[in-house]
């Protein structure tokens, strides 16, 4: 997918920001900070990290103008329990720190797994998690990738909700792990984006 700058997820997560109250946002994998950007209008807090240094410099850069964004460098899942003790209540958290194949690094990384640890140890129960390319997941990807440093769907599942206690679905190329009393908005936007099977 690439963005939840972009429909179908743009205005679904901005529901999320102003209807149900979540005010902070995190990010794995800034990139150029094109969603960093786009969330730091959304939400009161945005705070987002990038393991390549030069993308994270060109982020800072294109995001200048905003004062709501925390920049962090480094690896995710080294940099993500920082991050987490700084939030003070449920987040929206936004998973695409994964790169292979050529594409963002120099090697295939997929961090998902240890920050999907790192988010369930919070034990909030309303934290709203969305991981992007949910193909890279559902189905080894081909090569060049290496599908061996890509976790399978069961484990991802298995990670992102251990207790079986929040609602999951896969779709427009994400895997969004909501709190069960936003099943229904989940199930609204699932319609919206494909309305029929």
């Amino acid at each position: 997918m690439g963005s939840l700058a972009q429909d179908p997820f743009s205005s679904f997560v901005r529901v999320l920001a102003s209807q149900e109250g979540y005010a902070d946002f995190v990010e794995t994998g800034t990139y150029l900070g094109g969603t960093a950007r786009w969330a730091a209008d959304v939400f009161s807090r945005v705070l987002t990290v990038e393991i390549n240094p030069k993308f994270q410099q060109q982020a800072r850069e294109i995001c200048a103008d905003r004062n709501n964004i925390s920049f962090f460098v480094g690896r995710a899942e080294e940099r993500l329990p920082e991050m987490l003790r700084s939030l003070q209540g449920p987040a929206v958290f936004w998973l695409d720190a994964h790169a292979g194949g050529g594409w963002y690094g120099d090697k295939d990384d997929c961090p998902l797994l240890a920050e999907l640890r790192l988010i369930t140890a919070r034990d909030v129960v309303d934290d709203f998690v969305i991981i992007d390319d949910a193909r890279g997941f559902t189905a080894p990807p081909p090569p060049p990738w290496d599908p061996d440093v890509w976790p399978p769907i069961r484990s991802v599942l298995d990670a992102i909700d251990p207790r079986r206690e929040r609602y999951v679905v896969v779709i427009a190329d994400a895997i969004v792990c909501a709190p069960m009393r936003l099943r229904r908005t989940v199930i609204d936007f699932c319609s919206k984006v494909r309305p029929t099977i």
